[in-house]
C-alpha cells in the first residue's frame, strides 16, 4: 500500500513539475528521481512512514488545487485546496508550511502581492497557526536552547540532509550527533555559510532564473518543520531521511531546471546522449534502493544497521538491544544495553535490560534495574508493574501492592495494575475489594480473561452465584480454553450449583 502511495505522489509530483517546467521530458525524469531515489526508502518501506505519504498526497493535491484556482479562479477549487491542506496536516504537521509556498507560487507565476491576494491566504494561515501551536503542545518537554544553537543544527541538519539527497550512502533512519555545538565546530559553520551562500545566490537570480530561486526556497521551507524534532530525550539527530520526502522535490525541480539549462548550451551529439545517461542514472539509484530496502528486512537487521553506519545513535543500541532479546539472545542484548546506558543513563534502557535479566533468571538483578528506572522516571508504569510482579514472587506482598497502586496512578487506562491489586486481595480474602479491582480491569480491557475469571470466583466467595456462573460463561466464550474458567466451572457442575 505505502508502495502505490509513493507511485501516486510521483505521478502528482511530475505533473506539478511539468506545470513549472513546461517540458514533459524534464518533468518524466524529475518525478522518476522521486520515485526511484534511496532517500526515500524510509517513509515507503516502514509502515509508520504512511502518515508521510498521505500528508504528501493532500500536500500535492492542496498546490494543484491553487494552481488550478489561479489559472481559473472559483470557489469550488479554492475550497478544495483548503481542504486538501486541512486534511493533509490531519495525516501530518509537516505540511505546515504550505501557506508560504502559496506566497512563492504567486510570486513564480508573477501575481502581484495585493491586499486579495493576502485575504486567499489567510485561511491557510489560520489552519498552520491552529495545528502548529497543538504542535508546540506536543514538545512542551523539549530544552530551552539558544536562538544561535537552534541556527546551528538546523543549518547542520539541511546540509546534511541535501548531502544524503545527492549522495545517498549510509542512509539510516538516525543520525546522531554528540559533537560541541558552536561556531567554533568547523562543520556548523560551514553548513551556516552554505545555507547563506544558496539564499545569496537565490537572491540574485531571482530575476534571471526565476524558477532557480523558487527550488531553493521550497526546499528551504519545506524543511523548515522537521528542525524541531533534531532533540530528543536530550539527544541531538541531525535529521531522518523521511524528513527529506517533500523537501527532495525542490532539489529534484531543481536538477531538472539545470538540465533544461544545460541541454540549451551543449551541442547535439550530447544532447543525444542524455537521454541515456538519465536511465542509465535512475537503474543506479533504483539499484541503491533495492540495496537500502534489504535493511529493513526486521528490527534486527534494521537496528544492528543503524548502530554501524550511526555507533553514537544511544537510542540505535536501544532498539538493537530490544530486537536481540525478543529473538532469544539475551547475552547479547546485555552488551547493547550497557552500550546504551555508557551513553547516558535512560530509565527505558534500565527497563528493558531489567526484561532480559528476567529472562536469563536474574531476578533480582532485574529488581534493581526496575528500581533504578523508577528512580529515573518515578511514574514509569511498566516499570512498576514488573518490578511489583517480581516483589510479589518474592513473597514481599506490600512492596508489590504499592507498585501496583502507583501504576494506576501513573496509566490508570491499563488493565494489568488493578488485575494484579484484585490478585492480592482475594488473597487476602477481601472478595468484595478483588471484586472491584477485577471490574475495574475488565473496564479497560474486556478480553483480561484471567480477570473475569478471577472475577467469577471472587462472586462465589460472596454468595452471588448466577452472577458468577454468567462471568463464567463469558470467559469462556470469548476465550474457549481458559483454564481457570473450565476448573471453576468442573469444580461447580460437580457440587451440583449449575448443570449442563
Amino acid at each position: 500500500h505505502n508502495l502505490l502511495h509513493h507511485i501516486l505522489n510521483a505521478g502528482l509530483f511530475g505533473l506539478l513539475s511539468y506545470h513549472f517546467l513546461k517540458n514533459r521530458s524534464a518533468a518524466l525524469f524529475v518525478a522518476f528521481l522521486f520515485l526511484v531515489h534511496p532517500i526515500h526508502t524510509e517513509a515507503v518501506i516502514w509502515a509508520t512512514g504512511r502518515k508521510d505519504l498521505l500528508s504528501t498526497t493532500f500536500f500535492l493535491l492542496s498546490l494543484h488545487l491553487y494552481l488550478r484556482f489561479l489559472r481559473k479562479p472559483s470557489s469550488r477549487t479554492y475550497a478544495g485546496s483548503l481542504l486538501t491542506f486541512f486534511l493533509g496536516l490531519l495525516s501530518k504537521i509537516t505540511v505546515v508550511s504550505l501557506p508560504l509556498l502559496l506566497f512563492l507560487i504567486d510570486w513564480l507565476e508573477g501575481r502581484k502581492l495585493t491586499r486579495q491576494s493576502v485575504i486567499e491566504k489567510l485561511p491557510y494561515i489560520a489552519l498552520s497557526l491552529v495545528f502548529g501551536i497543538v504542535a508546540l503542545f506536543g514538545k512542551s518537554g523539549a530544552p530551552d536552547l539558544s536562538l544561535l544553537t537552534h541556527s546551528l543544527v538546523a543549518a547542520k541538519s539541511f546540509t546534511f540532509s541535501l548531502s544524503k539527497i545527492f549522495f545517498p550512502t549510509g542512509l539510516s533512519p538516525m543520525y546522531a550527533y554528540t559533537g560541541t555545538i558552536s561556531l567554533q565546530s568547523g562543520d556548523f559553520l560551514l553548513s551556516l555559510l552554505i545555507v547563506f551562500a544558496l539564499v545569496a545566490v537565490a537572491v540574485m537570480m531571482r530575476k534571471r532564473w526565476k524558477l532557480f530561486a523558487f527550488s531553493v526556497a521550497f526546499t528551504m521551507i519545506t524543511f523548515l518543520p522537521s528542525f524541531a524534532n533534531l532533540i530528543k530525550n536530550g539527544d541531538y539527530y541531525l535529521t531522518a531521511d523521511r524528513y527529506a520526502y517533500i523537501p527532495s522535490m525542490g532539489v529534484f525541480l531543481l536538477a531538472g531546471f539545470l538540465l533544461l539549462q544545460a541541454e540549451n548550451r551543449v551541442p547535439a551529439f550530447v544532447r543525444r546522449g542524455m537521454l541515456p545517461l538519465a536511465i542509465l542514472f535512475l537503474l543506479f539509484l533504483s539499484f541503491l534502493s533495492s540495496i537500502q530496502s534489504s535493511v529493513w528486512k526486521d528490527s534486527e537487521t534494521l537496528s544492528r544497521y543503524v548502530t554501524q553506519v550511526s555507533p553514537n545513535a544511544r537510542l540505535g543500541h536501544l532498539w538493537y538491544g530490544n530486537a536481540l532479546r525478543e529473538a532469544g539472545k539475551s547475552d547479547e542484548a546485555l552488551a547493547e544495553y550497557d552500550l546504551a546506558l555508557s551513553f547516558k543513563d535512560d530509565p527505558k534502557v534500565f527497563y528493558n535490560r531489567a526484561l532480559a535479566r528476567e529472562e536469563q533468571g536474574q531476578p533480582d538483578a532485574a529488581v534493581a534495574d526496575y528500581q533504578k528506572a523508577l528512580t529515573l522516571s518515578p511514574d514509569y508504569a511498566l516499570a512498576h508493574i514488573n518490578l511489583g510482579r517480581l516483589l510479589y514472587g518474592q513473597g514481599k506482598k506490600d512492596e508489590a501492592r504499592t507498585h501496583f497502586v502507583a501504576a494506576t496512578v501513573a496509566a490508570p487506562l491499563l488493565a494489568m495494575p488493578f488485575f494484579n491489586l484484585g490478585v492480592l486481595e482475594g488473597e487476602a480474602r477481601h472478595f468484595d475489594l478483588a471484586a472491584d479491582f477485577y471490574r475495574q480491569a475488565l473496564d479497560r480491557d474486556p478480553d483480561l480473561h484471567d480477570a473475569r475469571a478471577n472475577l467469577a470466583i471472587a462472586l462465589l466467595a460472596l454468595g452471588k452465584n448466577q452472577e458468577a456462573v454468567d462471568q463464567l460463561k463469558e470467559t469462556l466464550k470469548r476465550d474457549p480454553e481458559n483454564l481457570t474458567a473450565l476448573a471453576t466451572l468442573e469444580k461447580l457442575l460437580r457440587a451440583g450449583v449449575v448443570t449442563k
